[in-house]
C-alpha cells in the first residue's frame, strides 16, 4: 500500500476492523438505505445481462434486495476489505454475486464492466480520486458509475463534526482523514474530473427514530465510527464532561429526537476517450 497516504492506510485499517466486528449491526441500521439504493438502481439502470463491479460490497444487502425482487441474469463482483461483512454476503447465497477480500484501490480490471457501484465508500476515503480512477479504468466505454453515499447534510455527519470540534482536547491524535467534509456537489465534481458525465442526481431521506436524546447518544457511541474510534478513546476521567457536551450538542442540533439520514444517489456515464 505504498502508494496510499498514511491517512488512507489508517482509514482502511479502521474500516476493516470496525465493519468486521459490527457487520450485523451495520446491516440492521442501514436496512432502509439499502432499500432506497436498490429501488433507485432498478429504476435508473436496465440491469439485464450486465456485468457489475461493486466497490465496498459490504454484506451484500443491496444485492439481496434486488435478488428478492426477482433480478436475475446479471453477474456482480463485490470487493471489500472487511472479512466479517464478506462472510455475511456469502451466507446470503445469491447465485450471481461473487465477493472477494480486496481493496478498491488495488482493483486491476480494465474495460471489463458495464456498471461499477460505490455504496457508502467514497466518503470514507482520504482521497476518493484514487478509487474513482480505478472505477474509470474498470468500465467499458459508455459504462456507468452508480454512486450512493451519505449526504454532507446528514444529521449524523453534522453532529459528528460538531462533537469532534468540541471534545478535541480530550481525544487522541489520529492519522485518519476522510472526505466527509466535502459538499455533495464537490464530491460529484471530483468524479466528473476523472472522466464522467453526470446523468441523474437525487437526495433521499430516511429517519432513525429514538425515544430520547440519551438513546441517540447511545446510538452514536455504540453504532457509529465516531463512537467506536473517537469517543471511546476518551480517558475515563473526562467521560462525564464529554457526556455533558454530547447531550447538549445533540439537543442543539435536533428539534426532536429523530435522526434523518440523507443519502445522495447519482449515476454518471464514462465519457468516451
Amino acid at each position: 500500500m505504498g502508494y496510499l497516504s498514511p491517512a488512507q492506510q489508517e482509514n482502511i485499517r479502521v474500516y476493516r476492523e470496525y465493519y468486521s466486528k459490527f457487520a450485523k449491526d451495520f446491516e440492521e441500521r442501514t436496512r432502509e438505505e439499502a432499500k432506497i439504493i436498490a429501488e433507485t438502481m432498478s429504476k435508473w439502470v436496465n440491469l439485464s445481462n450486465l456485468k457489475i463491479l461493486d466497490f465496498g460490497v459490504g454484506t451484500g444487502s443491496v444485492w439481496e434486495q434486488l435478488y428478492r425482487k426477482g433480478v436475475t441474469n446479471i453477474h456482480v463482483v463485490g470487493l471489500d476489505v472487511a472479512p466479517g461483512m464478506l462472510r455475511m454476503a456469502r451466507e446470503k447465497k445469491i447465485p450471481w454475486l461473487e465477493v472477494f477480500e480486496k481493496q478498491a484501490e488495488d482493483s486491476d480490471y480494465t474495460n471489463h464492466f458495464d456498471v461499477v457501484c460505490a455504496h457508502g465508500l467514497l466518503r470514507h476515503c482520504a482521497n476518493p480520486t484514487i478509487v474513482v480512477k480505478r472505477v474509470h479504468k474498470a468500465l467499458i466505454n459508455d459504462g456507468q458509475f452508480f454512486v450512493a453515499d451519505l449526504s454532507i447534510e446528514d444529521d449524523v455527519l453534522k453532529i459528528t463534526r460538531k462533537l469532534t470540534s468540541q471534545i478535541r482536547d480530550y481525544l487522541k491524535r489520529s492519522k485518519r482523514k476522510s472526505s466527509f467534509n466535502l459538499a455533495d456537489d464537490e464530491l460529484v465534481r471530483i468524479i466528473e474530473n476523472v472522466g464522467f458525465q453526470k446523468r441523474r442526481y437525487e437526495k433521499f431521506i430516511c429517519a432513525i427514530p429514538s425515544e430520547s436524546f440519551e438513546n441517540i447518544r447511545n446510538f452514536f457511541v455504540n453504532k457509529t465510527m465516531f463512537g467506536l474510534y473517537t469517543y471511546k478513546t476518551i480517558p475515563s476521567k473526562h467521560r462525564k464532561q464529554c457526556d455533558k457536551i454530547f447531550l447538549q450538542t445533540i439537543k442543539e442540533e435536533l428539534e426532536k429526537p429523530v435522526l434523518q439520514r440523507r443519502i445522495l444517489v447519482s449515476i454518471l456515464e464514462k465519457v468516451k476517450g
